[in-house]
């Protein structure tokens, strides 16, 4: 076949899918819906990824550790409760090089009292290095110094939420809270953060962690004051892995039993990761199952089209039109039905994700690979559909089809 009868069996099959405009269009439609479920479905699986990762590092941070108690080492005798106190944490903070900085933390509900209203509240202890650990900020005023820290100082920092509640003219800092009947003097508002499971830090007052064991514990303050847990931050994400390793032998040789483990702060976020791809693709497993519908609805048509063009086809044999011609204009017709609607399905799934990225807080994140694999996909599909109505024209018998009526 020459270049120039190639063209003229494109330009013959383009003519005939704009001279039936809404037959193109239905015959489109299913493609279109496929390639855009297609697109939108593995673009939104990956923001939702995306985004459910960037919230549990917005609450605990890419770099975070946390150390805690455990029970003794099997085979060991149980000699004393297992517990960490400040004392390891100042020999993190100053014996690992990949370790950052760390915050020591204690926590208990206290009864809450401003004015008249009083509710019982989740108290934290810590020290002045919490906010960087924790990848935290103050939205009013300030968070308290490690010199209010060592000079047990009666202060207090409001979770956003608190702060509504009980100072609803929005003005806390300055004002005075009693919690255990001891009076606390409001330096600071946290940031809101939300809350990622029933547990919202809106909901925390902080003070300081020699204050806390002190005023509310009732014990004796400094370095073997017992604290819950111990947040860590690692010199950068890389060095996640070398400050578990030091941390855990720095302990290890400072408490002379491993009654304690370190660990990433975010356990969930590579199960996380692997779940939302798992669920990804069986979504765009699913959208291209309507591509394969829309392919099947192209072959339908085609058939059709065979039967309503019989004459035509009959006429172009007699006049010298070879089978090969036929069969490669009825092919082209229909790949051009299938790359069509996947180009329009292609603009209306990116168009569906930047609508959900407007009105959600999720990303705007286009699959650049589904864009490619639904192009892929609906241009085969076009092609298979139309083989069979492609040699069921190009074998038709030109008498019997001029005699068609």
């Amino acid at each position: 076949m020459t270049m120039l009868s190639l063209r003229d069996t494109f330009q013959s099959a383009a003519q005939s899918l704009v001279a039936h405009p809404l037959r193109s269009c239905l015959t489109m439609l299913g493609v279109i819906i496929g390639n855009a479920s297609f697109v939108a479905m593995a673009s939104l699986g990956e923001a939702a990824k995306v985004y459910t990762v960037q919230r549990l590092e917005a609450f605990h941070g890419p770099n975070r550790l946390i150390a805690y108690a455990t029970a003794n080492e099997p085979g060991q005798k149980i000699t004393r409760e297992p517990k960490l106190y400040l004392g390891d944490a100042l020999a993190l903070g100053a014996g690992t090089p990949a370790i950052r900085s760390v915050a020591p933390v204690v926590g208990a509900t206290f009864l809450g009292r401003v004015r008249e209203q009083s509710q019982f509240l989740w108290v934290t202890g810590t020290t002045a290095a919490y906010l960087g650990v924790k990848n935290e900020a103050v939205a009013q005023g300030r968070f308290f110094s490690q010199e209010e820290v060592a000079q047990t100082a009666r202060v207090a920092v409001l979770g956003s939420s608190i702060a509504k509640r009980f100072f609803p003219d929005g003005k806390p800092v300055g004002e005075t809270m009693t919690i255990k009947n001891m009076s606390f003097r409001v330096i600071g508002v946290m940031r809101s953060k939300g809350s990622l499971d029933k547990t919202s830090p809106d909901e925390f007052v902080y003070v300081p962690l020699s204050t806390f064991s002190l005023f509310l514990r009732g014990t004796v303050a400094g370095i073997g004051i017992p604290v819950d847990y111990i947040e860590i931050a690692a010199a950068s994400k890389q060095q996640v892995n070398d400050a578990i390793f030091q941390a855990t032998n720095l302990l290890a040789a400072r408490r002379g039993v491993r009654d304690f483990a370190v660990a990433p702060n975010i356990p969930y976020k590579d199960l996380i990761a692997q779940v939302s791809s798992t669920l990804t693709i069986f979504l765009a497993v699913l959208a291209g199952i309507s591509l394969i519908i829309g392919g099947i609805g192209i072959m339908n048509v085609m058939l059709v089209t065979v039967s309503e063009r019989t004459r035509e086809i009959g006429l172009r044999k007699a006049i010298g039109a070879s089978n090969r011609s036929i069969l490669v204009n009825f092919l082209i017709e229909s790949t051009l039905l299938s790359a069509a609607g996947g180009l329009i399905g292609l603009v209306v799934g990116v168009g569906g994700v930047v609508l959900v990225a407007i009105v959600t807080p999720l990303p705007f994140i286009v699959s650049y690979w589904a864009i490619l694999v639904s192009v892929l996909l609906s241009t085969s599909i076009g092609v298979i559909s139309g083989v069979s109505p492609a040699l069921r024209a190009s074998r038709l018998d030109p008498i019997v089809a001029l005699r068609a009526a």
